[in-house]
């Protein structure tokens, strides 16, 4: 049967554990892993070495010698990516002050020191640059002489670790007792990457209200309509008709009591191109299309209500069905210059506020995100105020 301390790689000692980390003993013989470099003490010139530039490093009484010139010498070994080396070497410097040498392991990171006569001990991590094994580099007119370079893996067995539960062990009565507790992470949030629940309401502005014109689909007949002007419309099969003429003006209007819409509607027959929006009173008129087909217009309506009306054109006939009208821009209030469009929110160029009011709390901080998803400023900042033309989603 084998020694067990012979062969062990690592030992643990009974109750060898203490503030979160375990003790571990670890038999001499493979403290550190062979020697990986030949002719390290360069008994054989710059055998099973390469000089990089050709003339910095020289061979000098079997020692590695540069001459002041930035440059490096290096030997390809077997190493390991991210394992960690022990390296030790001998300087005989002529000229250290100020100047610096740098060493590392298959590109890991660069040990840069003056590295004064003497005999130096550096632990290094491997790279992934496996081509370039272990590598000097003078830098800044460092001049002397390296020696007796070595390089073994370093395999030292110490390691930490953690546990939720109590250790436990048995005591000189028989009793079983705790020898240390570790309770489960206590603080919350520790890594600052906690979010809590959305506050904005409709923050895609996507959401759309129920129906609020009667009898859209004109089915039965005028009612929820006006009909009025010197020219009224008609209700006729099921569709809402105009007849335009010059000097003469047709409308209908229902009061649905709307700020912000999205009004769709049909258009069956017509050989005009446009006609009129305008808020129930009549006032703030809006040229929309009056092309064959189903169009969709949002606005913000500053009456209660809808009219359609003729304008735009001295004569022509006009044929509509399925009008419909939804609230959007729910939970936002609208200032001046700011309307709601297909799931965003348009600005224009007045200076005027998108704003949700009573969401948030003083003192604390909050995370905010949104989308720009077209521009028109100029050389202008954008800003949550100001002249600009943009939409926000």
């Amino acid at each position: 049967m084998s020694n067990l301390l012979k062969d062990a790689s690592i030992l643990l000692t009974p109750t060898a554990y203490e503030n979160g980390r375990m003790n571990a003993i670890k038999p001499y013989k493979d403290l550190y892993g062979s020697e990986l470099v030949t002719n390290g003490d360069f008994s054989n010139g710059l055998t099973d070495w390469v000089v990089d530039d050709g003339t910095s490093w020289t061979n000098v009484n079997n020692t590695a010698f540069c001459d002041g010139n930035n440059g490096l010498i290096k030997q390809n070994i077997t190493s390991a990516q991210n394992k960690i080396y022990k390296v030790t070497f001998d300087t005989i410097a002529t000229n250290s002050s100020g100047k610096e040498l740098g060493v590392r392991i298959d590109g890991g990171t660069y040990s840069w020191n003056l590295y004064p006569t003497g005999t130096h001990t550096i632990y290094l991590t491997a790279g992934s640059s496996n081509y370039e094994g272990v590598l000097f580099y003078a830098l800044g007119g460092w001049t002397g002489s390296i020696d007796n370079v070595s390089v073994v893996e370093d395999l030292s067995g110490d390691f930490t670790f953690s546990r939720g539960s109590a250790a436990t062990r048995v005591n000189a009565q028989g009793l079983v007792e705790n020898v240390q507790i570790i309770s489960d992470e206590l603080v919350s949030n520790g890594n600052f990457s906690q979010i809590g629940t959305e506050e904005v309401l409709n923050g895609n502005f996507s959401q759309e209200g129920s129906e609020l014109v009667t009898n859209g689909d004109f089915s039965n007949g005028s009612t929820g309509w006006i009909l009025s002007g010197t020219n009224p419309p008609i209700i006729e099969n099921g569709l809402l008709k105009f007849s335009f003429s010059n000097g003469t003006y047709s409308r209908t209007r229902q009061n649905i009591g709307i700020i912000n819409a999205k009004i769709t509607y049909t258009v069956v027959n017509s050989n005009v191109s446009t006609f009129q929006l305008r808020d129930y009173g009549g006032a703030n008129s809006q040229l929309i299309p009056a092309t064959v087909g189903t169009h969709t217009i949002y606005r913000n309506f500053t009456g209660n209500g809808i009219s359609f009306q003729s304008g735009g054109v001295d004569s022509g006939i006009l044929e509509i069905d399925n009008v419909s009208v939804k609230e959007v821009g729910q939970n936002w209030t609208l200032g001046s210059g700011w309307s709601i469009g297909d799931g965003v929110a348009i600005g224009s160029s007045a200076t005027g506020t998108l704003q949700q009011l009573g969401i948030l709390q003083s003192n604390k901080t909050y995370k905010l995100t949104y989308t720009i998803l077209d521009y028109v400023s100029g050389s202008k900042t954008l800003r949550w105020y100001s002249s600009w033309n943009f939409t926000i989603k």
